[in-house]
């Protein structure tokens, strides 16, 4: 299991996987396909937390104080996760139990779920009730039934059993591959091992195994002639103490229909929103012992890893918090659709976390991209922009409201974007304390849907959402109707019309704030010019509409050979031509400095410094170039001969660059796989997944650690158009052009990279059904 670095907050973790033992701890974090790094707690919170994700849920795991069980401890450890953790939606208490053998045939290392009946909720409280003057005891009221969306996915799946096998057995063969160090403890023990006494004989003695006890009076049942555990579904009994006795197990079973006996759901049913899973590690009866515990732990915790696959972490999300849904029902109120994410006055009386809705708008990290490329920029570049006239008058002068920032592929466009949001967004001027909101947007197509018009939209609108709730801790009626009626609860999906129109009437609610836009040439032709006419409904004149302003940054022409300069002649313009020269010029110094400090490329500074110098002549104002053309001399020139050679023979433009560097990419079929996953995976892949996914081929049918490559390997053989990001450790293609080179110039280089984008895109979703990307791909490669 790889650990995914990132930033997770408190907030962004939606269920509980509650544990009572150490053993169920173990077997929960054998199931995570990714593990996050730990998050601080309340000093009133004594829990110790492991955090991760499985089919994209995060989950929290927790365990019961080493020796205290029950109803209570568990109640406790409910009120303390939902005191941290404000988003939960839901708990799994996921563990051991003791069965009802005579009820389903129930063995060892089966799984029972608790599941509602017309007169319990999943779980039935044995010792909870009142005694009669006749001296019979009555068990009174009834614990809370699962959340809908926990029962609506136990009935896909018991159809998904009718039709195909359980993955359970791919499941804890996976956890064993992951983690041999299990093999001995959490796998099955043996028919052998599962042995049955009659209910009405008791162990013989305080020995801890059944050596001495009467063969005579073990129950004999045929032989299942499998070892793949059977799922049974029906009620739970809870309580303060442990069942040990036959009779009484029967008794009970007979008046309520129990299939299992256990300690701690009944502490959580009532307050927290549950479902109870159980592995059988015995009969509930005296004879018992722990041989069989670690493996049913395994077994409850693979049914419910298969479980989540059934849920659609949206439908997760959308449900409301169980806070909500308590503080609704003291009104009599059921928790309706959306009631969490009712902004103003509605999400602070009920405390709500605004997190939230806002999540439900865009899920694009705009702070996130923004540190990736602020982190690019070398000290010292971009001053030329800041310190030009006309950034300048737009950025602070009263009669201007847009501007345009200019320049081929690879000029440094973006780069230029990302120092404009950090002076006025993250610091002031010289001289100055301006400051104020700012709103931005990088198109880059590593993000599924990010280049179309709505998902743009719906960023920026996010983005406003919460600059107006930081700003005035409530939204204005209107907007508050408008963002329940398309992101509450129940709502409808909206369209693009629709995100305009939220767009306009947060705007006016927003004035002096900056907008930055970068790379509307990425864009198709129809996405593009919905931004562009927006826009220019929006800043229609040169005079700042409520103090806003505007800043785009593209090519010359954005698809449609539209020129914005002609489109919206009010913009102030600033192009990068003749005025990136000085920071190519320092780009070339210091890039050569770092690779210089690996291996010198010649040891004759007068050919080091006519390196220099050609590249700046021909660099065309393209950073682009001068990376790639830098990559090619230091990869292939190893004498001076060959440095002069090369120079003579440098490329002119991206595309004969390009299509020289798709010549040396490797012939080593794994560098076709680095470029597919690099360019279809439906997000950015960190190093180690990358090196798993290319060590992993749809026919193999073990996994082996021995084949995954090493970083170098994966970083090299793709001819540098491959880079890693030191920001998250990811790997990216090295510009955005490259992926669109590599599609539309198939003819020009070896098609086996790239067939085309809809073959790409089905090879790495076919690679990637096997597991969530990372030590996923390893994980299912086990079965």
């Amino acid at each position: 299991m790889a650990t995914i670095p990132g930033t997770y907050r408190h907030h962004d973790y939606t269920i509980a996987w509650i544990s009572a033992l150490p053993l169920e701890m173990a077997a929960a974090v054998a199931m995570l396909d990714e593990r996050h790094p730990d998050l601080p707690t309340d000093l009133s919170d004594n829990n110790s937390y492991i955090f991760g994700s499985i089919y994209g849920h995060n989950i929290v795991i927790v365990c019961l104080p080493a020796g205290v069980y029950g109803t209570t401890s568990a109640a406790v450890i409910a009120s303390q996760v939902q005191f941290t953790f404000k988003s939960i939606r839901f708990g799994l208490m996921v563990g051991i139990g003791g069965a009802v053998p005579s009820q389903d045939d129930i063995r060892l290392g089966d799984v029972v779920v608790s599941k509602p009946t017309r007169d319990y909720g999943g779980i039935v409280q044995y010792d909870y009730g009142k005694t009669l003057s006749n001296n019979r005891f009555e068990r009174t009221g009834m614990l809370n039934k699962p959340p809908s969306v926990l029962l609506t996915a136990i009935s896909r799946l018991q159809a998904e059993h009718m039709v195909r096998s359980s993955n359970i057995p791919a499941i804890l063969s996976d956890m064993v591959c992951r983690y041999p160090k299990m093999k001995d403890r959490f796998t099955y023990r043996g028919a052998e091992q599962d042995v049955l006494f009659e209910a009405d004989y008791d162990h013989e003695d305080v020995e801890s195994t059944c050596a001495n006890c009467n063969p005579s009076r073990r129950k004999s049942r045929p032989d299942r002639g499998y070892d793949v555990p059977v799922i049974h579904y029906g009620l739970i009994a809870s309580a303060n103490q442990v069942m040990k006795s036959g009779r009484i197990r029967d008794q009970l079973a007979n008046e309520f229909g129990i299939l299992c006996f256990e300690m701690e759901a009944a502490g959580l049913m009532d307050n927290f929103p549950c479902l109870v899973i159980r592995g059988i590690c015995d009969y509930a009866d005296s004879h018992k012992n722990k041989q069989w515990q670690e493996y049913a732990a395994a077994t409850a915790a693979a049914y419910t890893k298969e479980l989540l696959s059934m849920i659609h972490t949206k439908q997760v999300v959308d449900m409301p918090s169980p806070s909500v849904a308590l503080e609704l029902a003291q009104y009599g109120l059921k928790a309706p659709v959306g009631t969490e994410t009712y902004a103003g006055e509605i999400s602070k009386s009920l405390h709500i976390d605004i997190g939230q809705l806002l999540e439900r708008i865009s899920n694009y990290d705009h702070d996130k991209v923004h540190r990736r490329l602020a982190y690019k920029r070398l000290p010292g570049t971009t001053q030329w922009f800041l310190n030009h006239a006309t950034f300048k008058s737009w950025l602070t002068g009263l009669d201007q409201s847009s501007l345009w920032c200019s320049g081929k592929i690879g000029s440094g466009k973006s780069i230029i974007a990302a120092s404009v949001v950090e002076v006025v967004k993250y610091r002031a001027l010289e001289n100055s304390s301006y400051h104020c909101p700012t709103v931005f947007f990088y198109c880059e197509n590593e993000h599924s849907g990010s280049l179309q018009a709505f998902y743009i939209l719906a960023s920026l609108i996010r983005q406003l959402a919460q600059l107006l709730y930081e700003s005035h801790q409530s939204f204005p009626p209107d907007v508050a109707r408008e963002l329940e009626r398309f992101f509450g609860r129940d709502r409808r999906v909206p369209d693009y019309d629709d995100l305009r129109e939220i767009f306009n009437l947060l705007f006016s609610y927003m004035p002096n704030t900056i907008y930055v836009l970068d790379g509307l040439d990425a864009l198709e032709q129809q996405e593009c010019q919905k931004m562009l006419l927006l826009i220019r409904a929006t800043f229609s004149s040169a005079s700042p509409p409520n103090g806003s302003k505007i800043m785009l940054s593209s090519r010359n022409h954005v698809p449609g050979y539209v020129n914005i300069a002609t489109f919206m002649p009010w913009f102030l313009r600033i192009s990068t031509f003749n005025h990136v020269t000085q920071d190519i010029e320092f780009y070339i110094k210091a890039s050569i400095d770092d690779k210089s400090m690996l291996r010198k490329l010649t040891s004759d500074c007068s050919l080091l410094e006519e390196v220099k110098r050609v590249l700046l002549a021909e660099a065309s104002g393209m950073f682009l170039w001068v990376y790639l053309i830098l990559e090619i001399l230091w990869s292939t020139c190893f004498t001076d001969a060959e440095v002069h050679s090369a120079l003579r023979r440098l490329p002119k433009g991206l595309k004969e660059t390009y299509r020289l560097c798709t010549q040396r990419i490797s012939s080593d079929p794994r560098a076709a796989k680095v470029l597919k996953w690099v360019s279809f995976a439906t997000r950015p892949l960190h190093i180690e997944e990358l090196k798993e996914a290319v060590a992993f081929d749809l026919h193999d049918t073990c996994w082996d650690h021995a084949k995954v490559p090493q970083d170098e390997f994966v970083l090299g053989c793709c001819a540098n158009l491959v880079v890693l990001d030191p920001t998250d450790g990811c790997v990216r293609f090295a510009h955005s052009s490259v992926k669109k080179f590599l599609l539309s110039d198939r003819a020009g280089h070896d098609a086996r990279y790239l067939e085309s984008e809809a073959r790409g895109n089905l090879e790495s979703r076919t690679g990637s059904q096997f597991s969530r990307l990372g030590s996923s791909l390893a994980s299912f490669a086990c079965r």
